[in-house]
């Protein structure tokens, strides 16, 4: 995106916009998580290296960090979803 305004003013004018599978400030997909999260969980145990090269990073401490960084995200998604749905009550309920 290119602001004329800031351009003509000799400031920063341009403003890159990333797709949305991607997490700000992160260079791994988030939909890699998520896959990565669900192979954790099937196996019953972080084995870190399938994890590294569902996520395409080399580092162990990596992994274990977009681990965390997924499910922190999880939880948080599913007390947002569940506070919204809190807020339909069924005609039958009332």
């Amino acid at each position: 995106m290119i602001c004329k305004g800031a351009k003509n003013l000799g400031e920063k004018y341009t403003k890159r916009l990333l797709p949305d599978f991607l997490l700000p400030y992160r260079v791994i997909r988030s939909d890699k998580i998520l896959e990565a999260q669900q192979e954790a969980q099937q196996e019953d145990s972080e084995e870190l290296g399938k994890v590294c090269s569902l996520l395409g990073c080399i580092d162990l401490r990596t992994a274990r960090k977009y681990l965390e960084y997924g499910k922190k995200s999880i939880k948080k998604a599913s007390l947002a979803i569940a506070e919204r749905l809190s807020h339909f009550s069924s005609p039958l309920y009332q």
